[in-house]
């Protein structure tokens, strides 16, 4: 039996059992995890029959994993099914144009939701520049306290909430929210499953009971199940995700989104560098972020990278 239901965030022994009960169940065959995932829709609806919300909802990116769950999703016979996409704003433009390439072949109707300002007013407003882990930019905020960042806050300002108020506000209320979100893609999102499972009931941000379709299901998994049922698509064969193409969560890690971006468009990644990013950046490296002019024109690829610690350490130039 599958993992299910509302957990708290849990550690030690507890975690450890979640854990080791996660990494059994990613290992079942590929027609075993379609068909657990089939079930764990069904239970979602089933959990929902009394909230009275009507739509059938799948948080789409365009990506693998979102593009594996909408079929998943429509292949319980979820109806009405909509897929809600988040325009954060920063997304490179074949992501816009691949999202509803991938709707139009899925035949499902696409709700687009974006935040009411710019991102770099976002940034501005709330203190919320995407630079350092998600789990960890508190620590690079220690140790540099004048840094105004937040990778979770931009996120949340940029996406989360503007596609809570689209589901609000669809009509007839929404029942189920299906998302993409695996395991597998890395310990932040290992460790959310474990923490709080795979269906979880409406909260006070997500006004809906919550699936997450494919949590179990490997790299493995996803292409091979793609390549069987939308083999006319092939995007996912790419090894990288677009995201947001000036996020700064991989910033200690060589090969990031800035860097991408600084190399396949100077010009937007010099925007964004002005912009405020720049000199957020100068700031966890120990710099003077008033002589982001002379860097930009004299040493741009130091702003390609900081390096951190891990745990309570002290961010420092690369």
């Amino acid at each position: 039996m599958c993992p299910s239901g509302i957990y708290p965030r849990c550690h030690g022994e507890e975690l450890r059992g979640r854990l080791a009960r996660l990494k059994k169940l990613s290992a079942m065959p590929l027609q075993a995890k379609v068909d657990t995932s089939l079930r764990l829709i069904a239970e979602a609806c089933e959990r929902a029959k009394d909230a009275g919300g009507q739509q059938h909802v799948v948080m789409f990116s365009g990506g693998k994993d979102s593009s594996a769950c909408a079929l998943l999703a429509k292949r319980a016979g979820l109806a009405p099914l909509i897929l809600v996409h988040c325009d954060t704003g920063m997304a490179s433009p074949r992501t816009r144009d691949r999202v509803r390439r991938v709707a139009d072949t899925l035949q499902l109707p696409l709700v687009i939701c974006t935040a009411p300002e710019a991102p770099e007013q976002t940034w501005a407003d709330h203190d919320c520049y995407p630079i350092g882990p998600k789990r960890g930019h508190t620590y690079w905020k220690r140790a540099t306290p004048d840094a105004r960042i937040s990778p979770v806050q931009c996120c949340y300002h940029r996406k989360r909430r503007p596609a809570i108020l689209a589901l609000r506000q669809m009509p007839g209320g929404v029942a189920t929210i299906a998302w993409g979100l695996r395991a597998a893609d890395g310990d932040r999102r290992k460790l959310y499953v474990a923490d709080h499972g795979i269906i979880r009931s409406p909260d006070a941000h997500w006004p809906a009971w919550s699936v997450s379709t494919v949590a179990l299901w490997r790299d493995i998994d996803i292409a091979r199940y793609l390549a069987r049922e939308l083999p006319g698509e092939r995007h996912w064969e790419h090894l990288a995700e677009d995201g947001c193409v000036c996020c700064g969560v991989d910033l200690a890690h060589p090969d990031n989104q800035l860097t991408r971006l600084y190399l396949s468009d100077r010009e937007r990644w010099l925007h964004y560098m002005r912009a405020g990013l720049g000199a957020q950046i100068l700031i966890v490296q120990g710099r003077d972020p008033g002589t982001l002019g002379a860097v930009l024109a004299e040493d741009p690829v130091s702003l390609l990278r900081v390096m951190g610690r891990r745990g309570r350490g002290s961010a420092k130039i690369a």
